[in-house]
């Protein structure tokens, strides 16, 4: 199973059903949910070749509850770093980096 489905298994225990990459336009997300997508993939360089790449994903956490258990446990995942915290449309948004 290759790294990023490991990741969305990973999210869905942590948040439930809502988790969401590549979301389409047209759909309604439903809160509370956690929306992911790839936000840098960073390589170390040896011989002129690739021997170490690290992906890093930029994790929003949505809830209309601005004390969601959810961003607790995501920031007690290993490699994952608070990024910032804001409000669009009565929604709390906290996102975080996380290396996966």
């Amino acid at each position: 199973m290759n790294n990023r489905l490991k990741l969305h298994d990973l999210l869905l225990s942590i948040g439930g059903p809502n988790v969401y990459y590549q979301i389409p336009s047209s759909f309604t997300m439903k809160y509370p949910c956690i929306k992911y997508t790839i936000n840098k993939i960073d390589n170390d360089h040896a011989n002129d070749l690739v021997y170490k790449q690290d992906t890093c994903y930029l994790v929003t956490v949505m809830c209309k509850d601005p004390d969601c258990e959810i961003i607790d446990k995501m920031s007690r995942l290993p490699k994952c770093r608070f990024d910032r915290h804001y409000v669009q449309d009565n929604i709390h948004h906290t996102t975080f980096e996380l290396y996966y």
